[in-house]
Formats: C-alpha cells, sequence, structure tokens
C-alpha cells in the first residue's frame, strides 16, 4: 500500500516497517508480502532537510524543490566507489559524439548512463559497474543506480564523497569526457580510454 493512500504528509515513504522506529523486518513502498497474522507496518518518511542522511542504500547529497511537475527529485549516492580505475568507455572506436550529453539536473546521468550502455555494447566501463552495483538495507535491494553526470558528480564532490579523478557521464567531445578531481574540485575533460574512480547514483522522485 502506498504512503499516500493513508495520510497527507509531504514526504514521502520509502519503505514500511514492522517497528515504528524502522528496527524491525522491512518492506519497499508500494510491495507486497504474505500476511500470516495480524501485522501493523509503520511509513518510514524520507524528509528532504536532512542532506547526509543514509537512505535508500546511500547518502542523501541533493534536493530539487522546483520540477515542473510540483515533484521534487533527490540524488543519492553510493557509499563506496564502484571501481577504483575503469575507462570511461571502450570497445567502440569512439570518433564522434555518442550522445552522453545530458547535463544540468538530477537525473540526467540516467540517460548518459544507458546511451553509454548501448554504445558499449558487451564489456565493462564506467556505466556498466554502477548499472551492475546493487546493495541491500534494511532487507531492502535498491539496485537502480547510474553514473553520475557532470553536475550530479560535483554534488558527489560538495558532499565530500569523491576521492581522486572520477567519472561523470558526461561526454565533452568524441574523445573525451569529464571527471571531477575529489581533492582540489577540479573539473576537466580527459580521454575516455584512460582511467577514473566511479561512485554511482541514484535518484528518486516524490
Amino acid at each position: 500500500m502506498k504512503k499516500s493512500a493513508l495520510d497527507g504528509t509531504n514526504y514521502p515513504c520509502v519503505q514500511w516497517n514492522t517497528s515504528a522506529d524502522g528496527s524491525g523486518d522491512s518492506y519497499s513502498d508500494g510491495g507486497s508480502f504474505n500476511i500470516t497474522t495480524n501485522t501493523t507496518l509503520y511509513a518510514q518518511y524520507f524528509i528532504p532537510a536532512m542532506l547526509g542522511t543514509a537512505i535508500g542504500g546511500g547518502k542523501l547529497i541533493s534536493i530539487n524543490n522546483a520540477l515542473a511537475s510540483g515533484s521534487r527529485r533527490a540524488l543519492i549516492m553510493s557509499n563506496e566507489d564502484q571501481s577504483p580505475g575503469i575507462v570511461w568507455i571502450n570497445g567502440i572506436g569512439q570518433s564522434t559524439l555518442i550522445g552522453a550529453t545530458a547535463d544540468g539536473s538530477i537525473g540526467d546521468g540516467i540517460a548518459n548512463t544507458n546511451t553509454m550502455i548501448s554504445s558499449l555494447g558487451s564489456g565493462v566501463c564506467a556505466a556498466s559497474v554502477c548499472t551492475g552495483y546493487s546493495v541491500v538495507v534494511g532487507g531492502i535491494t535498491y539496485s537502480d543506480w547510474y553514473l553520475p553526470c557532470k553536475s550530479e558528480l560535483n554534488q558527489a564532490f560538495i558532499s565530500g564523497g569523491l576521492g581522486g579523478y572520477s567519472w561523470s557521464s558526461t561526454e565533452d567531445d568524441p574523445h573525451n569526457a569529464w571527471v571531477q578531481n575529489g581533492i582540489d574540485s577540479q573539473l576537466s575533460a580527459v580521454k575516455t580510454g584512460s582511467s577514473g574512480e566511479v561512485r554511482a547514483v541514484r535518484a528518486i522522485t516524490y
């Protein structure tokens, strides 16, 4: 059952739990479970003001409160690198842009990541290690991760989550993509065949 069917708060329900404090068994919002006895489920809310909060399999790092639909979108960063060093994309003999140019809003990295995966075919790259990542927290599996676009990557830096040079999913030109240095904040375009760190993100809309 969805949270919105039960009350009128402005905060999204991210999961249900058999204990009010979230210490019991967890169930995903909109999911289902077998009822074998009388059971009370408590909504576990996402409170948008708490940047840095552990939520949704990672850490809340940014919120967009001004979507045209009237909804909000939040950006969650994984708690660990998905690779200490991997190429942006390989195996396609890049000489033209592949179309992974989206940047500026939470969620733009999703389209870029999908473009990278479809262009690569089979193989491993910065995007594929993100889409292949999943984590289980409180009995819930979070598997909708992607490689952040340039502006999303910058939010990860601001949150203190980056180490060395980390890949974004945003192209600069046919041969280069954007990276961010987690030490000095510098954004720069480097060869897509270079090795860079990867930190995945996921977006939720509410």
